[in-house]
């Protein structure tokens, strides 16, 4: 796990560590510094791809908690609160989105979900 040391999550998943040993070393990372809103935006997206949807949604909330610009947390919340059911929600989080990013990938992800939310 040392070799993961001061990388991102998408450089140890490549380096094909195992998810649950991703999430203990977030998880590490976390205790480490708990004012980094990367590690727990990086700990939802782990949470989300292994299914601990609540999990998932606290480390979303303690991202945008610790950095409330961070619209790709708001985007992941949304997905994960629309996997959960909830509709509403979903719609609220793709709004703060498209708002903080508005000519971006991420915004124009949000826009396009609310259109779909619009259509069901």
């Amino acid at each position: 796990m040392s070799a993961f040391k001061g990388i991102g999550l998408s450089l140890v998943l490549l380096a094909g560590a195992p998810l649950e040993e991703a999430l203990e070393f977030f998880q590490k990372a976390a205790q480490r510094r708990p004012t980094d809103a990367d590690t727990f935006y990086n700990l939802g997206i782990l949470c989300y791809k292994m299914g601990k949807l609540e999990k998932a949604v606290e480390y979303f909330r303690k991202s945008i908690e610790l950095n409330p610009r961070n619209s790709k947390a708001y985007f992941n919340l949304g997905i994960v609160f629309y996997k959960k059911g909830l509709k509403s929600e979903a719609r609220l989080m793709f709004e703060k989105t498209s708002a903080l990013d508005p000519g971006g990938k991420t915004g124009e992800l949000a826009r396009k979900n609310l259109q779909a939310l619009k259509e069901r």
